[in-house]
């Protein structure tokens, strides 16, 4: 997960600044095209509102 002037920023690839949908079996967050993509190759799923409102104010997910 990480961080562009305080935004949460997709990990797939640099200077993605789509909004984060997504996040993978290893904590990694993605926009809604690239979790699509990211999908193929291992567990990935939307976030839900909650926890999406978690990761905006940097805390961790209670469960995951």
């Amino acid at each position: 997960m990480s961080f562009e002037n305080g935004k949460l920023q997709c990990d797939m690839v640099d200077g993605c600044f789509a909004p984060v949908t997504h996040i993978d079996g290893k904590g990694y967050v993605y926009c809604s095209e690239h979790g699509q993509i990211r999908k193929q190759y291992c567990r990935c799923r939307k976030l839900k509102a909650v926890e999406l409102k978690s990761l905006r104010l940097n805390q961790p997910l209670k469960r995951y």
